[in-house]
């Protein structure tokens, strides 16, 4: 997915008008190589003539030249520039090759927002290598801002500052400054907290339940209000502890889903299915 400026801004109409005029000017140049192969003088003809008004449209887009030597080095890059790779039909293609594709014409729309899903799949070394560059220089030149979802740590630590990590139905954010084992430690000290707090907290809804059995049934005002009080710290962390139980059963962890599901202090409404 990509965000640029709004799509009436002079900048956005300079673009669009060089795209269409590079588009125009690659298809003319597929349809003079195929001309020469032809025996047809009226075939070279048409070609000539295609060639011509898209040699104009270069020439009258303000930028239009400057953006042709950009996308061919895009699409070089993300080996999809070859004339024969372009005379091929999308519906030849395989998912990484339409994958490129998509990624080369995102790249190419000089957007401000760009949100990549695991970008270095189906990309060789090379091309990993250059697309962390490429976008790494866009963002020091202040022109991108970048969201991506990726398994590769090495491009991770190349093109992000900053980790988002979504845990038990919360967003966590760290400052990394490229460094995964940044981000390993500070989650690691996130969750001791958060352990040591349930642990406080549990300690005392011990207290509390011992209070609660113990305290006669016509309580006063004051008693109503700490069993009331009680309940509410006892139904927080039910669902703390069950957004844990849930997280890890989705993520992988094998705990049982059943289990996740009633950890909130809910099993007593419903039998486990056998």
């Amino acid at each position: 997915m990509v965000a640029g400026p709004s799509a009436g801004t002079a900048e956005v109409m300079r673009t669009s008008e060089a795209l269409l005029a590079v588009r125009a000017y690659w298809a003319a140049t597929a349809e003079m190589q195929r001309a020469q192969s032809s025996t047809s003088d009226t075939g070279r003809q048409t070609a000539e003539d295609t060639m011509s008004h898209a040699m104009n449209l270069m020439g009258t887009a303000e930028g239009g030249w400057e953006l042709d030597e950009q996308l061919e080095d895009l699409a070089r890059n993300l080996d999809v520039g070859s004339p024969a790779f372009r005379s091929r039909p999308v519906s030849s293609l395989s998912g990484g090759e339409r994958k490129r594709v998509a990624l080369a014409a995102a790249l190419a729309q000089r957007a401000d927002v760009l949100l990549l899903d695991e970008p270095t799949n189906h990309l060789d070394w090379e091309a990993i290598d250059w697309l962390a560059d490429h976008l790494r220089k866009k963002q020091a030149q202040d022109q991108l801002s970048l969201l991506l979802v990726t398994h590769d740590r090495y491009f991770l630590e190349r093109t992000c500052d900053e980790i988002l990590e979504l845990d038990s139905t919360a967003v966590y954010r760290y400052k990394t400054n490229g460094s995964y084992e940044t981000f390993l430690q500070r989650r690691e000290e996130r969750v001791t907290n958060e352990n040591a707090d349930l642990d406080r907290q549990a300690e005392k809804l011990k207290r509390e339940a011992a209070w609660d059995a113990k305290s006669p049934r016509a309580q006063q005002a004051k008693s109503k209000s700490r069993s009331a009080a009680y309940q509410d710290l006892k139904e927080a962390n039910a669902a703390v502890l069950g957004d844990r139980a849930m997280s890890k059963a989705t993520s992988g962890g094998k705990t049982d889903l059943w289990a996740a599901e009633t950890a909130g202090g809910q099993g007593g409404k419903r039998n486990k299915p056998g």
